[in-house]
């Protein structure tokens, strides 16, 4: 696993509430906190989601015209759930958008890189904020 690198585990492999944090690694540390969504999670929906038939009616990706608003793409270099390089598919949708790959991330960026998701993610509502009479005023 690269350095970073989030890791996928089922729910059976999740430490049981009464660990201990201090014999656990980073990832095992950040499923203690966060894995009981994992774990109560409908599982049988989700593989019915994820099968090799499950699609949309229609095409996610298409927009009848570009997007105007302020928007942030943020992916995770090491994401191994949905991958960060289709995301630069959709960019020309939004000619407004900030488009971030954050290295030492996986599918958890406001874990991972907390900090940096952070600043991303305040400056992306700075812009949101002086749109906003602007797409009023339009209206």
């Amino acid at each position: 696993m690269a350095t970073g690198e989030a890791a996928v585990r089922s729910p059976q492999s999740l430490p049981a509430s009464g660990s201990t944090a201090r014999h656990l690694d980073p990832d095992q540390q950040l499923f203690l906190k966060y894995g009981s969504s994992i774990r109560d999670a409908d599982h049988e929906f989700l593989k019915r989601l994820s099968g090799a038939n499950a699609r949309f009616s229609f095409d996610v990706d298409a927009l009848p015209e570009p997007f105007p608003a302020p928007t942030l793409i943020l992916t995770g270099r090491f994401d191994n759930w949905c991958g960060y390089q289709d995301a630069y598919a959709i960019l020309e949708s939004y000619p407004r958008a900030t488009f971030a790959v954050l290295d030492c991330a996986g599918h958890a960026l406001s874990v991972e890189q907390s900090r940096l998701f952070g600043a991303l993610v305040g400056e992306w509502l700075d812009r949101v904020e002086a749109y906003a009479p602007l797409a009023e005023r339009a209206a």
